[in-house]
């Protein structure tokens, strides 16, 4: 009777024990499991997907860069530039201008193993030493000191130049015709070929604003301008899918920026000299080199240019502006140009180069001082540039600006401490003017401070980049120099 009684309590202690626990049903366990399931499909959809895609681009690619190779091979090329290459002649191109026109480049690279493949005579690249953010105006300057035929200089065949992607929408079609026109008396012989940057479909930088400017300006000295712009938008419907993918991009390029300059190569020609669009340049336009071996030591850190160098120049008690060139150190360069005691341009650089505007339009009486905040920088000091002022409404603005630190002295009493300075070699001409906050505001690269009140240029700027994005329809960017007045 006991052992039945503890049976009892075991089996009752077991249910109790057993009680509220239910097994789960197959929905149940089907539910747990279905996010699981569902994540796994997904992750197994993306993968195909993205494998898919990735074979696309690659095959695109591949059928891009076979279908270049193809259509190059064999085919008969008319023009003086492929006789000379046909009879194994050097063929000596110039390339004058900003980061987009290299030597090393995908395009200019591919047409120059092409070319020499085809035919016995080689592509020589002149590459103007130029700064990747060079504007019309660095080009015009880099001419200055080019003579043909002496010095080793070798006269081009032909002369590839882009800019218009770091200059000011102001002054742009004023430096640009006068480089073209510097060009042409330079090199009367020489064909032509203006490029527009592909650049000009994006809504950064000033390329689309310059565009239709370079194109009317070509045209008046009746040369033709090659678009890249509009061969990404005649040859892609989707030009954000190829210029946002590198490996797809370079392989566009391969194919359609070499047969598009291939094609213009065959019809070159010099331009021809007309009346300039521009009236001011009606009037003789100046640019006098002072180099550095023209300066005299003002200290550790500054060069002086006295009154008898100006006189020399024919530069005394004339008005103009000035521009810099000069190498640079690795990490931030420094200086100031001070004209009569004035500080009338400043300048925080970095890069390997630098050559452009320095200061606004200026009058010259006595000195010019040129103040680096290292020896190196003023060992680096090539030459600076007086260029014949440009009385335009907006005032002088190429290349990013800032515009000049107010100097709370008069000229007269600044010019007074300057003078006492001067029987002292170790003075140091930046301490003679008390720096305002804008003065030691840093800038980005290739920053020059100019002298112009920059406020108008900027808004500008911002109105026209504002809502503006890729253009997406060939058309448009095909005809969006039709209507342009010339």
């Amino acid at each position: 009777m006991e052992k039945m009684q503890d049976m009892q309590e075991i089996q009752n202690d077991g249910e109790k024990k057993s009680y509220g626990k239910k097994r789960k049903s197959p929905l149940g366990i089907f539910l747990t499991m279905l996010p699981l399931i569902l994540a796994t499909i997904a992750v197994f959809f993306v993968y195909r997907y993205g494998k898919r895609i990735i074979a696309e681009r690659d095959s695109h690619n591949k059928a891009l860069i076979h279908e270049a190779a193809a259509s190059s091979t064999g085919v008969e090329r008319e023009g003086a530039v492929f006789e000379k290459l046909k009879k194994g002649e050097d063929l000596h191109i110039l390339l004058l201008g900003d980061e987009g026109l290299r030597a090393d480049s995908i395009f200019l690279s591919k047409m120059k193993d092409l070319l020499e493949k085809e035919y016995s005579g080689k592509i020589v690249y002149e590459e103007a030493t130029l700064p990747n953010n060079a504007t019309a105006l660095s080009g015009y300057l880099f001419l200055q000191t080019q003579e043909p035929g002496e010095k080793g200089n070798q006269k081009p065949d032909l002369v590839f130049f882009l800019f218009g992607e770091h200059d000011e929408s102001f002054t742009f079609p004023y430096y640009y015709e006068l480089l073209l026109r510097l060009i042409m008396e330079k090199y009367p012989d020489t064909g032509i070929l203006p490029i527009i940057s592909y650049k000009a479909l994006l809504p950064e930088g000033q390329s689309r604003v310059n565009a239709t400017a370079l194109e009317n300006i070509v045209k008046h000295y009746s040369l033709e301008s090659l678009n890249l712009a509009a061969v990404v938008a005649k040859q892609e419907e989707n030009p954000e899918k190829v210029l946002g993918n590198q490996e797809l991009f370079q392989a566009f390029q391969e194919k359609y920026f070499v047969s598009s300059i291939l094609s213009a190569m065959q019809t070159l020609k010099p331009g021809e000299m007309a009346a300039p669009i521009n009236p001011i340049l009606e009037e003789v336009r100046e640019c006098i080199a002072i180099p550095a071996s023209l300066w005299s030591d003002y200290g550790n850190t500054a060069l002086l240019l006295a009154e008898e160098e100006l006189d020399k120049l024919s530069l005394k008690g004339r008005h103009g502006i000035f521009a810099l060139s000069t190498a640079l150190h690795g990490g931030e360069n420094k200086g100031n140009l001070y004209v009569d005691g004035i500080p009338e341009g400043k300048y925080s650089l970095t890069g390997d180069f630098y050559l452009g505007v320095l200061s606004r339009d200026v009058k010259i009486r006595r000195q010019l001082i040129l103040n680096f905040e290292t020896e190196e920088e003023k060992k680096n000091f090539q030459s600076l540039y007086y260029i014949s002022p440009i009385p335009l409404e907006k005032g002088l603005t190429n290349g990013i600006a800032l515009a000049l630190p107010e100097v709370e002295s008069s000229p007269a009493e600044t010019a007074e401490g300057n003078s006492e300075g001067e029987s002292s070699t170790d003075t140091n001409p930046e301490s003679k003017t008390e720096k305002s906050d804008a003065e030691s505001a840093s800038e980005k690269n290739g920053t020059v401070a100019s002298g112009t009140d920059n406020k108008a240029s900027s808004d500008s700027k911002t109105s026209e980049k504002s809502g503006e994005g890729l253009v997406e329809s060939s058309e448009e960017i095909i005809g969006i120099y039709d209507d342009a007045p010339n």
